[in-house]
């Protein structure tokens, strides 16, 4: 009896582990493909040069790039950049939960038509 609690709380504590780890690989591969997306326009923030508002609203128009790339902006001090109709707590909203939805575990990417 004491040899089969020992095993479902090892098995338990096992699936707990890989489950954490599966959690944060899978955050960091959506980071990753978010990142490339928004870097041409960190670089070009970064080198001084002048980045067009068609490119950042394009990026913007996409709701599971929205959260990220306003984070980016903020923190490069250019939160202006972003299409005021883009930065509404409603389209926050939408683009936070797209963002969340892309975690690897849903097998679910947000298509913008």
């Amino acid at each position: 009896m004491l040899k089969a609690i020992a095993i479902v709380v090892v098995l338990i504590v096992a699936f707990i582990i890989w489950q954490w780890m599966s959690v944060g690989r899978g955050a960091s591969q959506r980071d990753e493909k978010l990142i490339a997306r928004i870097e041409p326009i960190g670089k070009k923030i970064d080198a001084g040069e002048v980045v067009s508002p068609q490119e950042v609203a394009a990026l913007a128009a996409r709701p599971e790039i929205r959260y990220m790339l306003f984070a980016a902006l903020r923190q490069m001090k250019r939160p202006e950049l972003l299409p005021t109709s883009y930065s509404s707590s409603i389209a926050q909203g939408e683009s936070a939960l797209a963002y969340w939805m892309m975690h690897n575990s849903f097998k679910f990417e947000v298509r913008h038509q």
